[in-house]
């Protein structure tokens, strides 16, 4: 419980530093947010993302992005991702695998 409770508090922090560069990138389309609902059951809490979409004003799955929009997004949370690890620690060596 405490691990999925830190992840999702990393998870948090990555997707606002991330969503202040998808802003410049997209324009101001889109705001990404971590899933509330838990579509598997196997799981307590959930790492999935949503975009909010302004043009249509609706949340949708990221899965539903082109393929554009997903390289963007991926850049985006890329990106960040390496700001926040190299804030909070030292690494030396950091494997992603993007499955």
């Amino acid at each position: 419980m405490l691990e999925q409770y830190v992840l999702a508090a990393y998870f948090e922090e990555i997707l606002k530093a991330a969503n202040l560069r998808l802003a410049m990138m997209s324009g101001g389309r889109y705001t990404l947010y971590r899933t509330k609902e838990v579509t598997d059951g196997r799981s307590k809490d959930s790492l999935d993302m949503e975009v909010l979409d302004y043009y249509t004003g609706r949340y949708r799955s990221v899965k539903t992005l082109s393929g554009g929009e997903t390289f963007m997004v991926s850049l985006a949370l890329a990106l960040s991702l390496s700001r926040i690890s190299t804030n909070r620690m030292r690494v030396d060596t950091l494997f992603l695998d993007e499955g």
